[in-house]
């Protein structure tokens, strides 16, 4: 299986504990902050600070991802 997400650059950081792998390959940001378990869904490279969103808003995307087999 390719780790190589959505776009022309391979990501570096798909590796790293802090970095949700199913929304990092979907092109997004996919910082997790550790103590709350939000998952930035902004773009990846976005500018400014991540934004992220708790475990009920990603829960619904990984069914999504599931559903059409991304993830």
């Amino acid at each position: 299986m390719s780790a190589t997400p959505v776009g022309t650059r391979q990501r570096l950081d798909l590796h790293n504990a802090s970095i949700d792998f199913a929304a990092a390959t979907a092109g997004q940001c996919g910082f997790t902050h550790l103590p709350t378990g939000g998952i930035c869904r902004l773009p990846h490279r976005h500018l400014g600070p991540c934004q992220p969103k708790h475990q009920a808003d990603t829960a619904a995307l990984r069914r999504r991802l599931r559903a059409n087999g991304t993830y």
